[in-house]
């Protein structure tokens, strides 16, 4: 050999020989657990061999140089590491204080005890040295008596498992990785030879892993060689044939085994169940184990006798016999160095004060005395720490633990509102069951989960404090102290609650921390501890809960003024405060107004403050409008004209009516919505719309009423004009109650007040006092009382207690009917219905003969509470309004009636029509007599009902509340609901109410302002009455196409007299595949509010999807057909009829959930694909037609919201279609008015309000409406 060419076998010896060495030692220091590591001596005998060349060149040029890379080396430092011992102290000893000697010795001692197959004799040491390494051992005896995390590969039984340590895992995979790449020698039988270690392929069900394997057996079953292998380094065992074995290489071969056999230590001598040890995978599955070797580790023991700890939560041990004895108390170990201490949650540390304020959101209600609220002002910190949790232990391996009572533990629990990872206290635990029952400290609520349910807590998440506050209500008790709280009591708090997001919280007392909470509402809060005794599910029992509304200072107290009429003004303040009751403030209706101007006490101008809103967004729209529209001017106007202005002043268009021309160019205008005249040009003044010359004038003309001046008749002092005026100036909130009326000045008389505002306490409310400025004047000596001018009391008497022939003479109209008769003000003319906490009403008598007509529909859809169905279809409704008006009512009634002291009835003479006062079922109701009967007995109609009765005319009473009032009931019909017989029979109406609920949907058909509007009702799952009366009832008919909204099946009515004609009209009124629609298209109807689910474009069609509701995607009813589809679509066969518009199920390809779903285009069906349009998402997607199934019957009657239309427009520029697409887009989750124009097919338009929503490309020439 060529003394210059390496010797590739030398050189291969020398490699494996130095690796063996190194790697040797490298598992030596991961089995043994020595206190003493010389690290430089390692280092040193790893670089020796690193230092071997082992680059390898050829002389043949097509042969490139071969590197021999020795990873093993590489990162020595990540591969040697030191493992730090919270028990141990570490100290560096310098270089110079080493013993040369005993360092070779140690490292000899090393050597030796690592490689087993060398059996020459340790060379003995000097004295010194054998002390110092017996010292070693006696330290690594110790250590060995400490805890070890392992990983349990097989189990046997309790006598025999096998394990590994943890620390050893990388290194196994390492090497079985290095197995499952090395080739396979082609090789005969003997090769394989019992008693020798192999590489082998580990099959199971789902995978194939290659391990190494000591082939214990050799047999022939007939068909093969079989050779039975142990799994040195997992402890289990597999007969396997020859092709799944391989050679390894010498190094391989002789690595000691990674598994350990193992027997659970039983020193109390527990007699276990034969099949206990079943139980040990679900035990420690999923959780950190540790394990204690009973007695020394020896290489002469071949089973070692040890104790299995699980980590717990407290951060101890739970030992594993003891879980495996399902009655024994779960007590861990002393907590253990080698873990980490264990980690608690703070408490939240927040301290409370009575009287002390803070705005909370509750998290949790189980009670009254029960609520968990956070600080508004940490909200954001849990969320951001929620988001946290989230995302670390959704992508952190699952690391379960043992629960010990009084733990803090991560636990995983889906809620709605709170996520899915909570920070958790543990309070209970079930061994036997494996429950836990767990305490979410940031929300308050208490759980049962799962064992496996719960995860380690770490450092990252103690950080934030507990932020669960738990609180009671002050000052309420249950109904009932011997019972708990009721579900309605309960249910009622939630329901309140919810309203609103945040709530304001004063705590009255600590330890336990009792509170008042409120509603946040913009002008007084509303108390809940109140609310819950107003409501009758509690009781009071201190101040707190006797007052529902909590005013907030509405204004700020004036300063003082050295002003004679300021000081006049807070003279009669005091006096007024101090002794004087104002009967009109707590009789009849006030309503709060603006002042806009005033003269005098005889002149004042005010707005009222529910047509504020209303009022400013015209004035907005009347601002954009002009801005941008292109102005009509006029080379002259005269005089009365209605017209815009610009005010130059103020930068802002008002309405406007010519009053005079000042010269040619020059005209002087009075602002109407605000009194004042204003000389300006012609060139900005502009011709008025007929939309906002549709919109009232809110302003109204009053006088105070019941006083003159003092002095001289007819004229007001230059003083009580100051007066009036400071207090104007100093005071913003104002309310007016109606006394007189002057139809020719087109002016009310009234009483006004002004408030003045006691700043609220902690826990007291503000205090709100009503100043009369009425009596001001009279107090301060600058008007004397006077009797109304007209029809109106004097001052001092009630407003009621008018004579009969001013009552006969307006019994037709109410007084707020006369705040002003011209046209401008007819929408002024209505009580506010939002404002009914300050209708007060005293029981009078009075000769008025009938109740004031019921309150006219404001628009023509609206949900409403049904009350009362009659004959011929005609049904009594309340809307949502009237409704709130008739409970405020009710309760002012039975309150009032319960206390008072009414007169006698025995000698009442009653005649039909009378009004009256009906006591009825241990409540009060108003009422009118429609006949008078035999026996004493009278015919009564509830007039705020509709309902007739015949009770005891004892029950009547003459004494009334609420004359002015209207009735709270409406009528409306069925429309396009025809009997064959002509009328409506009895039992027709039992149906009717058999099937009707109290909850309904109200569209009306034609003119709503007539006195019975015909309408179609739909209930509250959606179906509409008009069309199942017709099923229920075989002789109703309706004249106009109808749709069947539901399955007869699903009512309560008896069918067996329909007719067969019937039963087949509505199986061919079922529209698109058979669904069930909530929105029926007619081009017969007004335009319908809709939500644009979305926008398609065929070839150059324009398709919207229409929804008659936001989402119906999350109601309970939807999620539960969801439910029962994935359940069963199984037994679902393939769809076999592939047309448009049939039914089906879908597999949704971006939800991977099966849907219902109905075929929109078959073009790509040769290829196996459709367009399928899921009809409860609004979604068009291409799926294969794999993924179409047959429909259930059932599945198909749950009703569809969603409809596909076509955009009525036709495409004049091509080269705009995405532009067009790309602006209907902009509609996606819109309301929009819709305008059927063709139902079949469904063709429509689009509107914005009054325009089409495509309106400027018709104008443009891009398209043109078909």
């Amino acid at each position: 050999m060529d003394p210059e060419v390496a010797d590739l076998d030398v050189i291969n010896t020398t490699l494996k020989s130095g690796i063996h060495r190194v790697t040797q030692l490298l598992n030596h220091f991961n089995m043994i657990n020595t206190r003493q590591l010389n690290v430089r001596a390692l280092f040193e005998e790893a670089q020796d061999v690193k230092d071997i060349s082992c680059r390898l060149v050829s002389e043949q040029e097509t042969l490139r140089p071969i590197e021999f890379v020795a990873d093993v080396f590489e990162d020595i430092e990540d591969v040697v590491c030191l493992k730090n011992i919270c028990s141990v102290e570490y100290s560096l000893l310098p270089i110079e204080d080493w013993s040369k000697a005993q360092e070779k010795f140690e490292l000899e001692q090393i050597r030796r005890k690592s490689d087993s197959q060398k059996t020459e004799p340790i060379p003995e040491a000097p004295t010194a040295i054998v002390k110092s390494f017996k010292h070693v051992e006696n330290q690594a005896k110790k250590f060995n008596e400490g805890k070890i995390r392992v990983v349990v590969t097989h189990i046997n039984d309790l006598n025999s498992f096998y394990i590994q340590k943890y620390t050893t895992l990388d290194s196994l995979k390492e090497m079985n990785g290095a197995i499952g790449k090395r080739g396979r020698k082609r090789a005969g039988m003997e090769e394989f030879k019992k008693g020798g270690i192999y590489g082998v392929s580990y099959q199971t069900k789902n995978s194939c892993h290659w391990r190494r394997g000591k082939v214990i057996d050799i047999f022939n079953n007939g068909e093969n060689i079989i050779y039975k292998v142990n799994f040195i380094d997992y402890g289990n065992s597999q007969n396997v044939t020859k092709d799944r074995l391989k050679e390894l290489d010498l190094h391989t071969v002789k690595r000691p085994p990674f598994a350990f056999e193992c027997k659970l230590t039983n020193p109390e001598a527990r007699v276990f169940d034969d099949k206990v040890h079943l139980l040990l995978p679900q035990i420690i599955g999923q959780k950190e184990l540790y394990l204690t070797f009973m007695h020394p580790q020896s290489s002469r023991v071949t089973v070692y006798e040890v104790e299995l700890l699980v980590a717990a939560s407290n951060g101890g041990f739970i030992s594993v016999r003891d879980l495996l004895n399902n009655t024994s108390p779960l007590v861990p170990d002393a907590k253990d160095s080698l873990l980490l201490t264990e980690l608690k949650l703070f408490k939240n540390g927040k301290r409370f004060t009575v009287g002390q304020e803070e705005t909370v959101v509750v998290t949790y209600v189980r009670d009254p005395f029960y609520i968990c609220v956070q600080l508004s002002h940490n909200v954001k910190i849990l969320q951001k720490m929620q988001a946290d949790l989230e995302k670390f232990y959704k992508d952190t391996p699952v690391i379960s633990c043992i629960p010990v009572v009084d733990s803090d533990v991560i636990v995983k629990y889906s809620d709605e509102f709170q996520g899915n990872w909570h920070r958790a206290k543990i309070i209970s635990v079930d061994v036997a069951s494996k429950k836990v029952g767990v305490f979410f400290v940031d929300w308050g609520q208490s759980t049962v989960v799962s064992w496996s349910n719960l995860r380690l807590l770490t450092e990252n998440f103690i950080k934030v404090e507990c932020q669960g506050i738990i609180v009671k209500l002050s000052d309420i008790e249950r109904l009932d102290t011997s019972q708990n709280w009721t579900e309605e009591a309960t249910d009622f708090l939630r329901e309140q609650l919810n309203k609103n997001k945040e709530c304001r919280m004063v705590a009255s007392g600590v330890e336990p921390l009792q509170v008042a909470l409120f509603q946040l509402c913009p002008l007084s809060d509303i108390c809940l501890n109140s609310l819950l005794v107003e409501s009758e599910h509690a009781i009071s029992t201190g101040t707190i809960s006797q007052t529902v509304f909590w005013p907030h200072a509405i204004q700020e107290l004036p300063q003082d003024d050295d002003d004679m009429s300021y000081q006049m003004m807070k003279k009669s303040e005091e006096v007024i405060m101090d002794g004087y009751e104002d009967i009109h403030l707590m009789t009849g209706l006030k309503l709060q107004v603006y002042v806009i101007r005033f003269d005098s006490p005889d002149l004042i101008y005010i707005k009222f403050a529910k047509y504020k809103e209303t009022e400013d967004e015209m004035h907005k729209e009347m601002q954009i409008h002009y801005s941008k529209s292109k102005l009509k001017t006029r080379s002259s106007w005269k005089q009365g004209e209605h017209c815009i202005v610009f005010d130059e002043d103020h930068s802002d268009y008002f309405r406007a009516v010519i009053k005079s021309a000042s010269d040619s160019n020059n005209y002087v205008v009075y602002l109407y919505d605000h009194v004042r005249e204003l000389k300006v040009s012609k060139k900005i003044i502009f011709e008025l719309d007929p939309y906002f010359r549709s919109y009232p004038c809110y302003i109204c003309k009053c006088r105070l009423t019941n006083i003159r001046p003092a002095g001289d008749p007819g004229k007001w002092s230059h003083t009580a004009i100051e007066m009036l005026e400071k207090i104007f100036n100093t005071y913003t909130t104002f309310h007016v109650k109606k006394i007189e009326k002057n139809t020719n000045d087109k002016m009310i008389g009234v009483i006004m007040w002004y408030s003045v505002t006691t700043p609220a306490k902690a826990l007291q409310p503000a205090k709100i006092k009503y100043v009369s400025i009425n009596q001001s004047l009279l107090e301060s000596g600058l008007a004397f009382s006077a009797s109304s001018l007209t029809n109106g009391p004097s001052a001092g008497t009630e407003p009621n207690n008018c004579d009969d022939s001013d009552i006969e003479k307006n019994k037709k109209q109410n007084w707020y009917d006369i705040i002003c008769e011209d046209e401008r003000y007819k929408d002024a003319d209505k009580p506010d219905m939002h404002d009914m906490s300050q209708v007060k009403e005293e029981i009078c008598i009075i000769t008025q003969q009938s109740w004031p007509k019921p309150f006219k529909f404001k628009s023509k859809e609206f949900d409403a509470t049904l009350t009362c169905v009659v004959d011929q279809g005609i049904f009594l409704i309340r809307t949502e309004d009237v409704q709130n008006l008739y409970l405020d009512v009710e309760t002012e009634m039975n309150d009032a009636f319960e206390s008072a002291t009414l007169l006698s009835n025995a000698n009442s003479t009653w005649k039909v029509g009378d009004m009256c006062t009906i006591a009825y079922d241990g409540k009060w109701y108003r009422g009118s007599v429609l006949e008078l009967l035999e026996d004493d007995t009278v015919s009564v109609e509830m007039v705020d009902f509709g309902s007739e009765h015949v009770v005891p005319i004892k029950s009547l009473y003459k004494n009334i509340m609420f004359p002015d009032i209207p009735t709270l009931v409406n009528k409306i019909q069925l429309y396009d609901v025809h009997s064959s017989y002509g009328h409506w029979r009895g039992e027709d109406v039992d149906k009717v109410l058999r099937i009707v609920t109290d909850q309904v949907r109200v569209e009306i058909k034609g003119d709503k302002d007539v006195e019975v509007p015909l309408a179609e009702i739909y209930l509250d799952n959606g179906l509409s009455l008009n069309d199942m009366i017709t099923q229920v009832c075989p002789h109703m008919k309706r004249r106009e196409c109808s749709v069947v909204l539901g399955s007869v099946d699903d009512l309560d009515v008896s069918v067996d007299d329909m007719s067969k004609d019937a039963t087949s009209e509505k199986t061919s009124a079922k529209l698109n595949g058979g669904y069930t629609y909530v929105w029926v298209p007619s081009s017969f109807d007004e335009k319908q509010k809709m939500f644009v689910a979305g926008i398609l474009k065929w070839d150059l069609t324009y398709n919207v999807v229409l929804s008659s509701a936001e989402d119906n995607t999350k109601t309970p009813e939807f999620i539960r057909l969801c439910e029962t589809v994935q359940m069963h679509v199984g037994n679902q066969a393939n769809l076999s009829k592939i047309e448009i518009d049939t039914a089906c199920i879908c597999l949704h390809p971006q939800k991977n959930t099966w849907c219902r779903a109905m075929v929109y285009n078959v073009d790509s069906l040769k290829f196996g694909f459709v367009l399928a349009f899921f009809v409860d998402y609004g979604m068009v997607e291409m799926v294969p037609i794999s993924s179409l199934k047959e429909i259930r019957s059932d599945w198909l009657e749950f009703p569809v919201h969603m409809q596909i239309a076509a955009v009525n427009v036709q495409l004049l520029q091509n080269n705009q279609a995405e532009y067009m697409l790309a602006q209907l887009n902009n509609l996606h989750g819109k309301s929009v008015l819709v305008e059927v124009v063709t139902e079949v097919p469904l063709k429509v338009h689009l509107y914005d309000d009054k325009a089409l929503c495509y309106q400027k490309f018709l104008d443009n020439g891009i398209m043109k409406a078909l």
